[in-house]
């Protein structure tokens, strides 16, 4: 992260979502942040010609525009400021695509986080637009995205299953069943960040 104030523009045209990237900047672990939220493309172009940006934090789609599209129009704007793709899927492909198109990183926003998001701009800021990922890179991509589509079903679907056995409405053998997939829930869990530890250390 840069010493002096941190420059994020975001562009997004869904007001409660460009509110919600407002808080979690706010939660960054930075002296400072300088935050200019944009729900128009042109508005975010002018914004590009008069401020310096460290980052820019794009929608996936924009009513009838794309993120890619957008990306193609900086680049032949002359503009190089690393890109964090924000969209709505999970998943490899999705890192793929968006990395592609030109993308440093891509974040799902279903269960964005804070700390997902400076971990992302921080990754952004430390490579060149539209390089290919480093093997390290890649898979602390995929770490994040694992861990965020992941994580919070299985913790949900263990805290669901932990309520029904806590009821006595259920006969032993249900009470059995359940206890064994609430077991094996938790077993998955240790097991994905047994996963994801080794992927990181490799």
């Amino acid at each position: 992260m840069p010493q002096r104030p941190l420059r994020l523009l975001a562009l997004d045209d869904n007001p409660a979502d460009l509110e919600l990237l407002r808080i979690h900047v706010g939660e960054l672990r930075v002296s400072a942040v300088e935050f200019t939220p944009c729900s128009d493309i042109d508005d975010a172009f002018r914004a590009l010609a008069r401020t310096a940006y460290d980052v820019l934090l794009l929608d996936e789609r924009l009513g009838n525009v794309s993120g890619h599209e957008v990306l193609c129009d900086l680049r032949r704007a002359g503009h190089r400021l690393p890109v964090v793709l924000l969209g709505a899927c999970d998943g490899e492909e999705s890192v793929t695509s968006a990395i592609r198109a030109g993308a440093a990183e891509y974040l799902s926003k279903r269960g964005l986080s804070s700390a997902r998001l400076e971990a992302a701009i921080s990754w952004a800021m430390e490579r060149r637009p539209g390089a290919l990922p480093t093997r390290a890179g890649a898979a602390e991509t995929l770490c994040t995205q694992l861990e965020g589509a992941v994580t919070p079903t299985l913790e949900a679907a263990r805290k669901s299953l932990d309520c029904l056995l806590a009821e006595g409405a259920l006969s032993d053998g249900q009470r059995r069943e359940l206890a064994e997939v609430s077991r094996l829930c938790g077993d998955a869990l240790a097991e994905l960040e047994r996963m994801l530890a080794d992927v990181r250390r490799a």
